[in-house]
Protein backbone atom coordinates (compact mmCIF):
# COMPACT_ATOMS: atom_id res chain seq x y z
CA UNK A 1 0.00 0.00 0.00
CA UNK A 2 1.47 3.36 -0.96
CA UNK A 3 1.18 6.59 1.08
CA UNK A 4 -1.80 7.86 -0.90
CA UNK A 5 -3.82 4.69 -0.24
CA UNK A 6 -2.92 4.82 3.45
CA UNK A 7 -4.19 8.40 3.67
CA UNK A 8 -7.42 7.44 1.87
CA UNK A 9 -7.96 4.48 4.21
CA UNK A 10 -7.25 6.63 7.28
CA UNK A 11 -9.63 9.31 5.99
CA UNK A 12 -12.40 6.77 5.40
CA UNK A 13 -11.98 5.43 8.94
CA UNK A 14 -12.11 8.96 10.40
CA UNK A 15 -15.22 9.85 8.36
CA UNK A 16 -16.96 6.71 9.61
CA UNK A 17 -15.95 7.46 13.21
CA UNK A 18 -17.18 11.06 12.88
CA UNK A 19 -20.56 9.84 11.61
CA UNK A 20 -20.96 7.52 14.60
CA UNK A 21 -20.04 10.35 16.98
CA UNK A 22 -22.48 12.77 15.27
CA UNK A 23 -25.29 10.25 15.68
CA UNK A 24 -24.44 9.77 19.37
CA UNK A 25 -24.44 13.53 19.97
CA UNK A 26 -27.74 13.88 18.11
CA UNK A 27 -29.33 11.20 20.35
CA UNK A 28 -28.10 13.00 23.49
CA UNK A 29 -29.39 16.36 22.29
CA UNK A 30 -32.74 14.84 21.34
CA UNK A 31 -33.08 13.46 24.88
CA UNK A 32 -32.71 17.02 26.27
CA UNK A 33 -34.95 18.71 23.70
CA UNK A 34 -38.20 18.51 25.76
CA UNK A 35 -36.43 19.89 28.83
CA UNK A 36 -34.86 22.73 26.88
CA UNK A 37 -38.20 23.52 25.26
CA UNK A 38 -39.75 23.87 28.72
CA UNK A 39 -36.92 26.10 29.89
CA UNK A 40 -37.35 28.26 26.81
CA UNK A 41 -41.09 28.64 27.50
CA UNK A 42 -40.37 29.55 31.10
CA UNK A 43 -37.90 32.23 30.06
CA UNK A 44 -40.42 33.68 27.62
CA UNK A 45 -43.07 33.75 30.37
CA UNK A 46 -40.62 35.48 32.68
CA UNK A 47 -40.06 38.12 30.01
CA UNK A 48 -43.81 38.75 29.81
CA UNK A 49 -44.06 39.01 33.60
CA UNK A 50 -41.14 41.46 33.66
CA UNK A 51 -42.78 43.62 30.99
CA UNK A 52 -45.99 43.84 32.97
CA UNK A 53 -44.40 43.98 36.43
CA UNK A 54 -45.65 47.52 37.20
CA UNK A 55 -49.22 46.56 36.30
CA UNK A 56 -49.00 43.33 38.29
CA UNK A 57 -47.53 45.21 41.25
CA UNK A 58 -50.26 47.84 41.15
CA UNK A 59 -52.93 45.15 40.97
CA UNK A 60 -51.46 43.27 43.90
CA UNK A 61 -51.17 46.50 45.87
CA UNK A 62 -54.80 47.41 45.25
CA UNK A 63 -55.92 43.89 46.05
CA UNK A 64 -54.02 43.84 49.33
CA UNK A 65 -55.27 47.31 50.20
CA UNK A 66 -58.85 46.17 49.68
CA UNK A 67 -58.28 43.11 51.85
CA UNK A 68 -56.78 45.24 54.60
CA UNK A 69 -59.67 47.69 54.33
CA UNK A 70 -62.25 44.94 54.70
CA UNK A 71 -60.44 42.73 57.22
CA UNK A 72 -58.59 44.93 59.66
CA UNK A 73 -57.98 42.09 62.15
CA UNK A 74 -55.36 40.46 60.02
CA UNK A 75 -53.57 43.65 59.10
CA UNK A 76 -50.36 42.73 60.92
CA UNK A 77 -50.10 39.34 59.27
CA UNK A 78 -50.78 40.78 55.83
CA UNK A 79 -48.16 43.46 56.28
CA UNK A 80 -45.59 40.89 57.41
CA UNK A 81 -46.44 38.62 54.48
CA UNK A 82 -46.28 41.53 52.06
CA UNK A 83 -42.89 42.59 53.36
CA UNK A 84 -41.59 39.04 53.08
CA UNK A 85 -42.87 38.81 49.49
CA UNK A 86 -41.31 42.17 48.69
CA UNK A 87 -37.93 41.09 50.08
CA UNK A 88 -38.12 37.82 48.17
CA UNK A 89 -38.92 39.61 44.92
CA UNK A 90 -36.05 42.04 45.42
CA UNK A 91 -33.59 39.23 46.15
CA UNK A 92 -34.68 37.31 43.05
CA UNK A 93 -34.32 40.46 40.94
CA UNK A 94 -30.88 41.17 42.38
CA UNK A 95 -29.81 37.57 41.79
CA UNK A 96 -30.92 37.81 38.16
CA UNK A 97 -29.09 41.08 37.59
CA UNK A 98 -25.93 39.74 39.27
CA UNK A 99 -25.84 36.75 36.91
CA UNK A 100 -26.25 38.96 33.85
CA UNK A 101 -23.81 41.67 34.85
Amino acid sequence: MNAFEEVRARRAALVAKAEVEREAIARRVDAWRPVLTGVNRGLKALGVVRRFAPVIGAGLGLGLASIVATRGGILGKLIQGGLAAWRFGRSVRELGSARRG
